[in-house]
């Protein structure tokens, strides 16, 4: 539906956006737009009295999308950092997708599901050993896929988003 409102001649879109098949509907709908995809570990929640906290601690991950030319992605990661946000530019947007995906994959559920921080998996050795499992499961398949490489371990990278993130709450958790 926000696709509707933008128009044949939208310049570019940037999708920040969760989740899969999203890039391939922009795709569809603007065919000669320059499209980018990205992910952050930025984290942001609201807390029990309804005041918004986020972490800084983090990169976004920007990267072209199907004919995208990779200087699109450059000029992104420029204006992030010059708002004052850690960013850097890919090339392979399924990639830095499906490694977000992975990252969702082991802790959203987890959090959600035991009404905990995402610290929690960092604190309990039993949680973190779930959730890297969860993390693992979903590599093997972003592997299958050709999505990931061969041997890509998403362990450092899990503990490198529970200790960024400790004090909030997954989106997951806070949808529930």
């Amino acid at each position: 539906d926000a696709l509707a409102g933008l128009g044949p001649r939208w310049p570019g879109i940037a999708s920040l956006q969760n989740g899969w098949d999203h890039m391939e509907i922009l795709e569809r709908r603007l065919p000669e737009a320059p499209l980018l995809a990205g992910a952050t570990s930025l984290g942001a929640y609201f807390d029990a009295e309804g005041h918004l906290h986020g972490s800084l601690a983090g990169t976004t991950l920007v990267a072209p999308w199907g004919r995208t030319e990779a200087r699109w992605a450059e000029y992104a990661a420029t204006v992030l950092r010059s708002a004052g946000l850690p960013a850097e530019p890919r090339e392979d947007a399924r990639r830095i997708l499906w490694r977000k995906l992975a990252l969702n994959a082991a802790v959203n559920p987890l959090t959600a599901l035991l009404h905990r921080e995402n610290g929690a998996l960092l604190d309990q050795p039993a949680l973190g050993r779930i959730a890297l499992a969860a993390a693992r499961e979903a590599v093997a398949v972003g592997t299958r896929h050709g999505y990931l490489p061969e041997g890509y371990d998403p362990a450092p990278r899990l503990e490198r988003l529970l200790a960024d993130t400790s004090g909030n709450h997954s989106s997951m958790a806070q949808d529930l």
